[in-house]
């Protein structure tokens, strides 16, 4: 299919046109047709594809012959037999019409013919040459060239005799009859048919197209565009001579060595389960969908249907002249990006941007110096697929088909509201206008200057001793099983995300909170950097202690603790240990007769009083905990 995109074909140089009736050939007399005077294809490709069509189709490809005296002398035997029939036993083709089918093309393209311009090739076709097919096929063309041949002053590809091996029958030998024998054509005519009506008429689903503009190969070229890509970047690297890893990526014989054939287990996969019926049965019921009314915006009061949404989702991925109208550039304000293979792209769309983000984190990790690296680039992926399938996967069929994480659609709508609304919070003429510069520009400043502070760098390192720990990654891992499944309690679920909130504020206030955060390492790292047991290590001992059968077999501390931090009054007024902490903090300020709220000075006593108090010898906790370090023990108890 890449070979025949775009590329043109005609009748060869001095043609003569075997009419299948003994040895006569057109013309009678004289010379035979110039070079593309009889007939051409602008497009092989897209006549190939439009010949898949329906024989009744507008579209149907169609053989124009230009010769005013051979289209006389066709109609002229139309009297006693069709053209189509004649072209048929002309050629010894079936299908071989003025509206060719696709078999017929193939073998057209493909017959063994002898040549003028190479000679006998070597897949020479000896023993067909008398019969009609071969009559037929060495005096109309010659072997067709595909697009890594150059092309001549008529605009056709033309292959040199050092190039031979690229005449299209020969580069791609053995490939489109395979078509026949596996029903593919069957399969890909009704994709086929999308591409090609998109010159025509086309107005609702199930309703047939009555006219097209037959030399509009808009569809057919998009169609075209995506195999061409496919086929640049599916060998890899290991690819033999049909394409060149070494050539510029303007010449037709270049490829990326990509491997994207590497993928063909998981599209063989998906191919077959159930990924088309689902895609399929989507696009039926989006392209059915009743209209919706817009009810907010500039567009409010505007009814739409489900195509049409689909076609403005599109648009903001893919379109670049949307992206362009709207100004979207990265988070450096640079609006142009370059592909993975180092082709350029002037306008970035919002899909780049997204996949440049993948990219960037698979290239960090390729590029990473830690030994472990690939460890962590397949773990990175499968915990990707692991989330796809929880959130993602559908139970049922059709009608009855539904997500399997029954919170998805509703959490789904939750989020595009709140998103909404914090757009409209933060740009309140988004809905008027359109434009909405702190989305555009300061989310994501903030997002990086969130991801860069000492913060998030401090619970990236937590989770890295986490992930080398393997009993507290499991333990972790199943924590979060518990609290975000359907099964879990719901003051669970509320009690995760009430933390997730109240930790996304403490990654936005990095500036206040980092402070905090270098007084509680200090805390909790052991006396002089040393190993062993910090103060956080000793604390979370003596807790455990303190709750266990061993020195509390009545559990007080569970009914203490609790009263300690419940608010008095009903609810309504503070808690005992707040009533605690508000004395001790009034009795050691600088000075306990003021009824102001405490200063800079009075913290400064508060927290040497506690200072003392955790570090005398004499009179605090130390000496608390020597003495019952030396109490008189009864070993019976």
């Amino acid at each position: 299919i890449y070979d025949g995109a775009r590329v043109r074909a005609c009748n060869k140089p001095d043609t003569y046109v075997y009419t299948g009736l003994g040895d006569f050939y057109w013309p009678l007399i004289g010379a035979g047709y110039a070079e593309c005077e009889l007939f051409s294809f602008d497009n092989v490709g897209a006549v190939f594809l439009d010949s898949t069509l329906p024989e009744d189709h507008p579209k149907r490809a169609e053989l124009v012959i230009k010769s005013v005296t051979l289209n006389a002398i066709l109609g002229f035997l139309g009297t006693f037999t069709s053209a189509d029939e004649f072209m048929e036993d002309a050629s010894g083709l079936d299908g071989m019409t003025l509206h060719p089918a696709s078999p017929a093309l193939g073998r057209l393209l493909f017959f063994g013919a002898d040549s003028e311009r190479y000679g006998k090739l070597p897949d020479f076709d000896a023993a067909n040459q008398t019969t009609n097919t071969g009559k037929f096929v060495n005096a109309a063309v010659e072997p067709l060239c595909g697009v890594t041949c150059p092309l001549n002053n008529n605009g056709l590809n033309v292959c040199t005799a050092a190039d031979v091996d690229h005449v299209l029958r020969l580069r791609d030998a053995n490939t489109i009859f395979g078509w026949e024998r596996l029903g593919f054509y069957t399969y890909l005519a009704p994709t086929l048919r999308a591409f090609a009506e998109t010159s025509c008429n086309w107005k609702a689903v199930g309703q047939a197209v009555t006219a097209c503009d037959s030399v509009d190969y808009t569809g057919e070229n998009y169609f075209l565009d995506m195999v061409s890509v496919l086929s640049r970047h599916w060998p890899d690297d290991e690819h033999g001579p049909e394409c060149d890893s070494n050539a510029s990526k303007n010449n037709a014989r270049y490829c990326s060595a990509a491997g994207a054939n590497h993928y063909e287990p998981i599209i063989g996969e998906a191919m077959m389960g159930d990924l088309l019926p689902a895609l399929h049965t989507f696009s039926t019921v989006a392209l059915e969908l009743s209209e919706v009314t817009i009810a907010r915006g500039p567009d409010a009061g505007k009814t739409v249907r489900g195509a049409e949404v689909l076609e403005w989702l599109l648009q903001v991925l893919f379109s670049q002249k949307y992206a362009a109208e709207h100004g979207v550039s990265d988070r450096f304000g640079k609006a142009s990006t370059t592909w993975v293979d180092g082709t350029p792209q002037s306008q970035v769309t919002v899909f780049n941007l997204f996949a440049d983000a993948l990219h960037g984190m698979d290239v960090a990790f390729e590029t990473s110096s830690l030994p472990d690296a690939a460890d962590r680039r397949s773990k990175w992926k499968r915990a990707r697929s692991e989330l796809v399938d929880q959130f993602l996967s559908v139970s049922g069929q059709a009608a009855g088909s539904a997500f399997r994480n029954e919170a998805v659609p509703r959490t789904l709508h939750a989020i595009l509201q709140v998103l909404r609304e914090q757009l409209n919070a933060n740009c309140p003429n988004r809905e008027t206008t359109g434009e909405c510069d702190w989305a555009r520009v300061q989310l994501g400043k903030k997002l990086n200057d969130v991801l860069a502070g000492a913060v998030f760098a401090s619970v990236a390192d937590i989770t890295e001793a986490i992930n080398a720990n393997e009993s507290s990654r499991r333990e972790l891992g199943r924590f979060f099983s518990y609290a975000l499944t359907s099964t879990a309690s719901v003051d669970a679920l509320a009690g995760l995300l009430a933390s997730t909130s109240d930790m996304m504020q403490v990654l936005a206030a990095d500036g206040e909170v980092a402070p905090i955060l270098n007084a509680v390492s200090t805390a909790a790292n052991p006396a002089g950097d040393q190993d062993g047991p910090g103060c956080a290590d000793q604390m979370l001992q003596v807790l455990d202690a303190l709750s266990s059968d061993r020195y509390d077999r009545y559990h007080v501390l569970d009914h203490v603790l609790p009263a300690l931090v419940t608010p008095i009054d009903g609810g309504a007024g503070a808690s005992p240990l707040e009533i605690v902490a508000d004395v001790l903090a009034e009795v050691n300020r600088a000075d306990a007769a003021l009824e102001t709220p405490l200063n800079q000075a009075d913290y400064g006593y508060v927290f040497a009083t506690m200072r003392e108090l955790f570090a005398s010898e004499t009179r605090g906790f130390e000496q608390l905990y020597f003495i019952v370090k030396n109490r008189r023990r009864d070993e019976t108890l």
